[in-house]
């Protein structure tokens, strides 16, 4: 498969025996992608003691199954319920300072639920382990299980706009030898003892520069 990534399964293992030993693989009941990817990731924490500073950049992405509508458990990634269906991945990997990839240390697959689509009014009340949101928790969560385990690297949960959530921070807050944060922000938020608003403090130190 990493020789033919854009073969399907039979393309792939080239005779029957192996197509269907393979199909026996991905409809076993005990495989599931946390298993996969759990030697996976213990390696990636490895290589992330051998540096002083890592960075672990979380974002996300879709699988667009929209060409195959009668697949399970899929649901729309688009921005319309008649749109695009497939899932929902959102991984975090680990790099070096230089950009060297080190390894997954997160990875989450779902597929929104067409019902709950669109109900932007209910999110206010939601709690946040409810919420699509949550994967950046979660995200952040995996990085401090790596810093646990390099006491002597420096973690930084790297996050795009999606990053800026209050939650995130409150739970980044707990832990003093835990991960930083590094996360665009998105947010009309205030400055440490009130003094302004970040956009404010932003605009006034890069004005010059434009």
């Amino acid at each position: 498969m990493y020789a033919r990534p854009q073969a399907n399964i039979p393309q792939t293992c080239q005779n029957r025996a192996k197509a269907k030993a393979a199909y026996r693989f991905l409809e076993h009941g005990k495989v599931t992608m946390e298993k996969i990817l759990q030697l996976h990731y213990q390696q990636t924490v490895e290589r992330i003691a051998e540096y002083p500073t890592v960075l672990a950049v979380q974002d996300s992405t879709t699988l667009n199954y929209t060409a195959h509508p009668s697949t399970d458990d899929i649901g729309p990634i688009g921005g319309s319920q008649d749109g695009p269906i497939g899932l929902i991945v959102h991984d975090t990997m680990a790099f070096s300072l230089e950009g060297t990839p080190l390894g997954l240390l997160d990875v989450q697959c779902r597929a929104r639920d067409p019902k709950k689509f669109g109900k932007r009014r209910s999110r206010a009340t939601t709690p946040i382990e409810q919420k699509e949101s949550y994967k950046r928790l979660k995200s952040f969560q995996q990085g401090a299980r790596a810093q646990e385990h390099c006491p002597d690297s420096v973690i930084v949960s790297v996050g795009d706009r999606e990053a800026d959530l209050y939650d995130l921070f409150e739970l980044a807050l707990q832990d003093s030898k835990g991960p930083k944060i590094l996360a665009r922000a998105m947010q009309k938020r205030l400055l440490a003892d009130e003094q302004g608003y970040v956009w404010v403090k932003v605009s006034d130190k890069i004005s010059p520069r434009i």
